[in-house]
């Protein structure tokens, strides 16, 4: 499935919203966006604890600066 876009004086495109679940995509997710040759690749960011590697799908790690970190360890590092 093929949908046109137009690029907006910022540099912006919106993602489509039927397109979105196919990828599971929500609003307010973080995306990567990479450049292959002349075209970009668009991905969903699969957040992931910096120190013990637990994804959490259902609820939002906090970030700490640029990575994410779960709970538990977060409390394990305030207990150091």
């Amino acid at each position: 499935m093929a949908i046109i876009r137009l690029v907006d004086n910022l540099g912006r495109v919106v993602l489509p919203n039927e397109l979105m679940p196919k990828v599971g995509l929500e609003k307010g997710d973080e995306v990567t966006i990479e450049v292959y040759d002349n075209s970009f690749l668009i991905s969903p960011v699969k957040p992931h604890c910096c120190i013990c590697g637990k994804k959490n799908p259902s609820d939002r790690l906090p970030r700490l600066g640029e990575k994410y970190i779960c709970i538990e360890c977060r409390d394990e590092l305030k207990n150091l």
